[in-house]
């Protein structure tokens, strides 16, 4: 069947059960293997309003293997897809796809090590600061954030990106935010 004709299928069908979510990553890592961008983040978005969270690895890497083409040179696809309003553009929405995905795993890492990265603050208050904040006026950014970074890796034996999540983590939690700037 024409990929043009899978995907109205697609989109005109309702809700989808779990039987047919295998079929929309098929789909999907079609798409991305013909550089159909616009038509993928309609499948992804119908694929996350029914409730797939778990897509398939095989999806996941498709998309990635799009993204990577670099800025500039993602297509949007020669399929017809029914225009949205205020719709980014699909290369764009590709990209904030990728994001979240890494983010959120850098995130999920990071979260192991927050207790132990506490710890690591709590010490550097004081020894560094004789017990005070050692970033107030609530700011952690550029070069402090850099060295925090630096510190964490060092004393945590984690890797720099992980490290940056852990400082994303402290920043965003109430202790971390207690720790950091007061």
């Amino acid at each position: 069947m024409a990929l043009q004709k899978r995907f109205d299928d697609a989109m005109k069908g309702g809700a989808f059960g779990p039987h047919n979510s295998v079929e929309m990553n098929h789909l999907a890592q079609e798409l991305a293997e013909t550089k159909e961008t616009h038509a993928l983040i309609r499948i992804w978005d119908k694929l996350k309003d029914g409730g797939c969270s778990n897509d398939d690895p095989a999806t996941r890497v498709a998309i990635n293997k799009l993204h990577s083409r670099g800025k500039g040179k993602i297509p949007t696809g020669t399929l017809k897809v029914a225009a949205v309003p205020n719709e980014l553009n699909p290369a764009r929405r590709l990209h904030k796809i990728c994001k979240g995905a890494v983010l959120s795993e850098r995130s999920e890492s990071a979260r192991e090590h927050l207790d132990a990265a506490c710890r690591v603050v709590e010490a550097l208050r004081a020894e560094k600061h004789g017990g005070g904040a050692p970033y107030p006026g609530g700011k952690l950014e550029g070069r402090q954030k850099f060295e925090l970074v630096a510190v964490l890796k060092r004393e945590l034996g984690v890797t720099k990106n992980v490290a940056r999540g852990i400082v994303t983590k402290l920043k965003q939690t109430r202790r971390g935010k207690d720790l950091l700037f007061r």
